[in-house]
């Protein structure tokens, strides 16, 4: 089975990285049909934009270690927030649950915590683990851990990110989120719309 597909490192970054960002395992693991899927739309792509070689890289990305990352599903008002990566950060104009990497012996809860207030300055009570989300990027792998918080008011400083919205569930979907947010976010969207 094959986790990952990339392009020969002739290719534009952008190209690559859209090519190279194919979930592992996003809420369960793929199919065979799912990469057969995956590996017919890169080949696709490649035709269109006239990539020559085109080159498949088994697990060997399972050997790598794991970045543990907190994201925050804050309700406040049955409204959900998400934040808007500025321009200059990794994944710049996408959305996000906001969070970060976990701190040595840190709690996903407690990771929370702490960088919404450094990020946003907002100050959440964090509850329970809601998902995960296992994803590779070009740079790694990543697990992100959803964990569900409340806040107390609306009002956040940007830092890190240009931009917030707070969504009602069922329109979570409707801004375009990092790669390893999406099946979160329809998590969210399924069990609080």
């Amino acid at each position: 089975m094959f986790d990952l597909w990339r392009v020969d490192a002739q290719q534009p970054d952008a190209v690559r990285a859209a090519m190279n960002s194919v979930p592992v395992n996003n809420i369960g693991a793929r199919t065979a049909d799912q990469h057969s899927a995956d590996r017919a739309t890169a080949v696709k792509l490649g035709q269109r934009l006239g990539i020559r070689e085109l080159a498949c890289c088994e697990s060997s990305m399972s050997e790598a270690p794991v970045k543990q990352v907190a994201a925050a599903i804050v309700f406040h008002d049955r409204r959900v927030l998400v934040a808007r990566r500025a321009p200059g950060q990794h994944l710049a104009g996408l959305w996000e649950f906001p969070g970060g990497k976990l701190e040595a012996g840190e709690s996903p809860q407690c990771c929370i915590v702490r960088e919404l207030n450094e990020e946003l300055c907002l100050s959440v009570e964090a509850r329970q683990t809601l998902t995960t989300s296992l994803y590779s990027y070009p740079g790694g792998r990543i697990n992100l851990i959803a964990v569900l918080a409340d806040a107390a008011k609306p009002d956040v400083a940007l830092t890190v990110h240009d931009a917030i919205k707070w969504l009602e569930p069922r329109d979570l979907l409707s801004v375009e989120f990092a790669p390893a947010d999406i099946p979160i976010a329809e998590e969210v969207s399924r069990r609080f719309a």
